[in-house]
């Protein structure tokens, strides 16, 4: 990839695309994923069920689903899906060309009890260079190419395979250009943690999103993130009651969330705010009862509205700011 024709320019599975015909964008979904690999492997109907709702695989699904978001004024979806835990990459793009939606694809590891096997024998350069390779070549030699690197996973304590996943990351950064998605673990500490790590990488880190920032972190340690020049993702819209009350979360609600995007905005930091729901189960869409990737269309924006934010504030988060982050430096 030559940086130098790219710049400026945002990597989707179609191809590259101005930043400016982005449009409505959420910035971090999983349109087809299988993370029943997380369920443990009893035999009982419980884990069953669980282990069902976890294969998001269907590929009309999806497009039904995309086809909502774009009827209620969407136009991009970043899918984060690690690159071990994807389902079919081929298949995005034939979500792209069915529904019409710019979808920008990540690559990345995820958490420790995903990794595949031989991941303790991979390096940093190993890692990096699969990275690059995705960006600038195209996954797994399908020629369709990542437009992002995340969600890079990081558990609590950090393992080592996940920080040379972040180091690779920061390298990956730099030769390429795009921006580094992280999912961090829920501990309040977590987050710095992995800043630094990505920083004495070399990583930009106005060139990071922190993913998950509405859960285990006060809006005192959000404002010390964006302070640093992070993009802060909230990421759980529309999720109510999930597993992350097993792992010792606070869950809030869509109005909570709301205000601490306003609390944001009252320090200064509107260009830093990206929003999306992280649906990677099926009962989270709309084919099953869910909210469904036109929650914030159609829910979200209205109750912004509803706590004062204005419609260019509005423009700013959903349409400038994914925008800016996407686009290649």
């Amino acid at each position: 990839m030559d940086n130098k024709s790219v710049q400026g320019k945002v990597q989707t599975v179609l191809g590259l695309v101005d930043s400016n015909k982005l449009g409505f964008t959420i910035t971090h979904e999983h349109l087809l994923m299988d993370m029943s690999i997380l369920v443990p492997k009893f035999v009982t109907l419980l884990f069953r069920k669980i282990a069902r709702n976890m294969k998001k695989t269907n590929v009309d699904d999806a497009i039904h689903e995309a086809i909502l978001f774009k009827k209620a004024g969407g136009n991009t979806i970043v899918d984060v899906t690690p690159r071990h835990i994807r389902f079919d990459t081929q298949v995005l793009v034939r979500i792209a060309k069915e529904t019409g939606i710019n979808i920008v694809m990540g690559t990345a590891y995820y958490i420790e009890p995903t990794l595949p096997r031989d991941m303790n024998n991979k390096t940093i350069e190993d890692i990096a260079n699969e990275y690059i390779n995705d960006i600038t070549k195209g996954f797994d030699d399908t020629g369709i190419r990542a437009g992002i690197i995340g969600e890079i996973g990081c558990s609590w304590p950090i393992t080592e395979n996940e920080i040379k996943s972040l180091k690779a990351a920061a390298i990956a950064q730099k030769e390429t250009g795009v921006p580094i998605s992280i999912h961090s673990a829920f501990h309040p500490d977590a987050p710095f943690e992995i800043l630094i790590i990505l920083t004495e990488a070399g990583a930009d880190p106005e060139r990071i999103i922190l993913g998950h920032m509405e859960f285990a972190f006060s809006n005192e340690a959000r404002l010390k993130f964006a302070d640093l020049g992070c993009h802060i993702q909230f990421d759980s819209l529309g999720v109510s009651d999930t597993v992350f009350k097993r792992s010792g979360c606070k869950i809030t609600t869509d109005v909570q969330r709301v205000d601490q995007i306003k609390e944001l905005i009252e320090h200064g930091h509107l260009g830093q705010i990206l929003v999306s729901h992280d649906f990677c189960t099926n009962d989270c869409m709309t084919y099953t009862g869910g909210p469904g990737y036109i929650h914030i269309p159609t829910k979200i924006l209205p109750l912004m509205k509803e706590k004062g934010l204005s419609d260019a504030q509005i423009h700013t988060i959903t349409v400038d700011n994914p925008a800016h982050i996407l686009s290649i430096t």
